[in-house]
Parts: structure tokens; C-alpha cells; sequence
């Protein structure tokens, strides 16, 4: 529903019609719909103009990851450990490594991938950090590591990367996928670690890719955009639902399955985004509650209950009379 001033807009985008009751839904097209099947007209996201809104029109495509952020500390007690010139195994790169994590990224198809990174300690305040993929993604041998590249990791006396050192802690890595996606083109950026004399941990991750999604929900906000809820956890704007006022409301028409129509009187159009100036928010979960007056209505229906009584008893004192004419006649 509403909470303030404002009308839902429906239909012909050129002619609407105008209500407050917001229990909506998407039809079999991906158009936001009210009860009689109405679309619900708003704004398109990237649009200026006034139209329908359809849920189905969202990209559920997915995006190749381009950038991939870690940020965490390394232990400045680990011992000084050497990599492995030729690991036939993740298990054989895990023991040999002071610590290691794992990044998911994905392909310009969509499909995900994980890129395990290895962190060596190499020398006093120096940590080596190693990508391998699994060969299996690039036409090889399932199983077995294929290195990506390589990022040094020196830190100084404060337990910072030292800031001429900052580029040599991020690395670009290209692996060649094999399922049809276009070769991947990414950076690893370690630069955000700290070594301190603490556990070796992860405190935040970050990649811009996705995966394709399907659509499962929407929602609207209380300023009125809508997202469409994908599986793969994004939401993609959809619009923004506009609202529309008028200087005499009194002068509506009423259409019936509560909407409204213009007619004269009531003024030009006002219309604009809910939350602003002169326009309510959307409340998801609500319905306006009825502008009737229960108790007013009571007291007619007790009146018109009393009238109906008596005329009854007054119909029946007449039928009376009536057969003791017909009686007396005969």
C-alpha cells in the first residue's frame, strides 16, 4: 500500500487509471500486475518515460570477473618454507604452504570457477602468494594444479606492505577455460594484507563477477524501485513504480475494483516518485484499510433493520383486515 498522499498508476500509459490498493503481482509476460490484471506503470530503469515494468526484462546473464580483492593478515611467526617446483597435487601445495585460500571467479559464460592461492613464506617479512586453478577448467588433467602466476608480498617493520612494494602484491592472470568461454583476464590484488604476530586469516573478499541467475521474487522499496530477486543472490532494478496526485481529488471518477478515473474537475496530473515531496512511501506487506466508517454503518443497518420490522408488521395488520372484508362479504 501507500502510507501518504498518492495513487497508484495502471494501465494505458497515455490514459491511466488511478488506485491505492497495492496487492500486486507478475503475470505469465513479466509485468507487474494489480488484482484485474492492470500492469502497474512506472518509470524503466535507464527510462524517462512513463510505462509498464516488467520483472522478465532483467539481465540474468553473467558478467567475466575482472578484479579479485583479499585483505587479511599472515602470520609473521610462520618458518620459512619453500614452494614446489612441480606439485601433482592441491594436497602437496597445502602442506607446503604457510596458508592458503581460495577465490571463486567466474567466465564470461557465467560458470564458476576456483582459484586456490598459496601463500609461502619465503624470508623475513617476505610471504610469496601463488594462483593455481584446477587443469581440469583448461583442458588438462582434473586435479591437478595448473599456476596462474605469482605476487610478492614484502612488508615492513609496521607490518604493512611497504608502498613501493604495492604493485608487486597484486598479479594478472589469464587462465584459458575450456568450456567455450572467452579466456579469463583478472587481477589478484594482495596488496590489503598485514603481518602481524597473529593467526594467518582472511578478513574480506571481494570479485565483480557473477554467475547467470534466475529469476525466484521481486521487492519494492519504500521509494518505490523494483528488483527482481535472482537465486544466484543479485537483485537487478527493474523501475521505479510512480505515483500520481491531483489538487481535487473529490473530483475523481470512480471505475469500480478500486480504481479511478480522470474527469474534469480534478485537475492536471501530478506525478513523481514515492517518498518525495507531496508523495507517501511504498509499505510492502500492506493494504490501505477501507475508507468506510464501521460504526456509521452499524447504526444504518440496525435503522434499516428496525424499518423493516415495522413495515412487516404493518404489511401483516393489513393482510388481516383484508380477510375479514373478503369474510364479511361472503
Amino acid at each position: 500500500g501507500i502510507g501518504g498522499n498518492g495513487f497508484f498508476m495502471l494501465g494505458d500509459p497515455t490514459n491511466p487509471s488511478f488506485s491505492r490498493a497495492g496487492n500486486f503481482a507478475i503475470d505469465e509476460s513479466g509485468l507487474l500486475v494489480n488484482s484485474n490484471g492492470l500492469p502497474v506503470l512506472g518509470v524503466p530503469t535507464g527510462g524517462t518515460e512513463l510505462s509498464t515494468l516488467n520483472i522478465a526484462a532483467v539481465d540474468v546473464n553473467g558478467a567475466a570477473t575482472t578484479a579479485v580483492t583479499h585483505i587479511g593478515n599472515l602470520d609473521s611467526r610462520a618458518e620459512i618454507t619453500t614452494p614446489p617446483t612441480s606439485p601433482g597435487s592441491f594436497n602437496e601445495l597445502a602442506s607446503a604452504a604457510s596458508f592458503s585460500t581460495t577465490a571463486e571467479v567466474f567466465d564470461s559464460l557465467g560458470d564458476s570457477h576456483t582459484i586456490q592461492i598459496m601463500y609461502f613464506k619465503t624470508g623475513t617479512n617476505t610471504y610469496e602468494a601463488r594462483a593455481f586453478i584446477d587443469s581440469g577448467d583448461t583442458g588438462g588433467t582434473a586435479g591437478v594444479p595448473q599456476q596462474l602466476g605469482t605476487a610478492t608480498l614484502s612488508f615492513g617493520e609496521n607490518g604493512e606492505i611497504l608502498e613501493a612494494n604495492q604493485a608487486a602484491a597484486q598479479m594478472t592472470v589469464n587462465p584459458a577455460y575450456s568450456n567455450g568461454a572467452a579466456a579469463g583476464n583478472f587481477t589478484i590484488n594482495l596488496s590489503g594484507f598485514s603481518q602481524f604476530a597473529s593467526g594467518s586469516a582472511i578478513t574480506s573478499t571481494a570479485q565483480d563477477g557473477q554467475g547467470t541467475g534466475n529469476i525466484i521474487n521481486y521487492e519494492v522499496s519504500s521509494d518505490g524501485v523494483i528488483s527482481a530477486v535472482l537465486d544466484n543472490g543479485n537483485r537487478e532494478p527493474v523501475g521505479t513504480i510512480q505515483l500520481a496526485t491531483f489538487n481535487n481529488l473529490d473530483a475523481l471518477q470512480r471505475a469500480g475494483n478500486n480504481t479511478f478515473t480522470l474527469a474534469n474537475g480534478a485537475g492536471d496530473r501530478i506525478q513523481g516518485n514515492p517518498g518525495a515531496d507531496g508523495f507517501g512511501v511504498i509499505e510492502g506487506g500492506s493494504l490501505e484499510r477501507s475508507t468506510v466508517d464501521i460504526s456509521t454503518e452499524f447504526v444504518n443497518l440496525v435503522v434499516f433493520q428496525r424499518g423493516y420490522q415495522a413495515n412487516s408488521q404493518a404489511l401483516n395488520a393489513v393482510t388481516g383486515l383484508l380477510r375479514e372484508t373478503i369474510a364479511l362479504i361472503r
